[in-house]
């Protein structure tokens, strides 16, 4: 974006980018066949009752599933909204300097969704692995927040932090999954996912207050409040799933 920015300006940029998700669409919607999962068999399907339907939506356990996907969309996207703001008025950081902070912060999220893949793959305990990742994002994010940290060492904090967040990702969904009764995980992953759109809708609203009162430090500590309120949304989540015979044997 910045290269297209400096060679065609910011209009032509977004114009390109924009155009850019037509063949993208085309490529899912012409290969979208890899993307079917397996339909369960019969039996696994008998073998493993559940509620359906709204009511299954509107359970307990996916409630706090919505809650969980929710809060953490608000943190990423309060973090992606007013880190720059952050640094240059709380910590002194120069604007150019801020907004490599930022880019460390995404770039360790898309690397940590790497990350995240991997560590999912090594162990079947999804939930402790969600909560200890979204603990060490938070307690990352609290530490620039707290402490007198330059530009270079808030650079490298935050790309942890990103790291860390971006790393919860597929233990995340492998954990709801495991959750959700057979022929249902669609419409599941369908009604949590709504609360990550609903976050970022959100976001403007408690941090933009902290903002226009002359609160910006606080917006990191929120930030690392709503990562721990998230952990505390999955915990309810998970044990409601367990309480409700939701949860399957791959999960823990």
């Amino acid at each position: 974006m910045a290269g297209l920015v400096v060679a065609f300006g910011w209009r032509a940029a977004l114009l390109i980018v924009g155009v850019l998700g037509i063949p993208l669409v085309v490529a899912i919607l012409l290969q979208s066949g890899i993307l079917a999962e397996a339909p369960p068999h019969r039996h696994e399907a008998a073998s493993a009752p559940g509620p359906s339907g709204r009511r299954l939506l509107l359970s307990r356990a996916m409630l706090f599933f919505f809650g969980f996907y929710l809060l953490g969309s608000m943190a990423v996207a309060g973090m992606s909204s007013w880190l720059v703001t952050v640094l240059h008025a709380v910590k002194g950081v120069d604007l150019a300097v801020a907004a490599m902070a930022l880019t460390a912060y995404l770039s360790g999220t898309t690397a940590g969704v790497l990350l995240g893949g991997w560590l999912a793959d090594r162990t079947p305990r999804h939930r402790l692995l969600t909560s200890t990742l979204y603990t060490l994002s938070a307690a990352l994010t609290l530490t620039v927040a707290v402490l007198p940290v330059g530009g270079g060492v808030a650079i490298g904090l935050l790309f942890a932090a990103g790291l860390t967040n971006g790393a919860t990702r597929t233990p995340r969904d492998l954990m709801l999954k495991a959750r959700v009764p057979p022929g249902e995980i669609g419409k599941v992953f369908g009604f949590v996912s709504a609360g990550l759109p609903l976050g970022s809708a959100l976001v403007p609203v408690p941090f933009g207050f902290l903002i226009d009162h002359g609160l910006p430090e606080l917006v990191l500590v929120l930030v690392a409040a709503l990562l721990m309120a998230s952990i505390a949304c999955m915990s309810a989540a998970t044990s409601a799933a367990a309480r409700a015979g939701l949860a399957t044997a791959a999960a823990e």
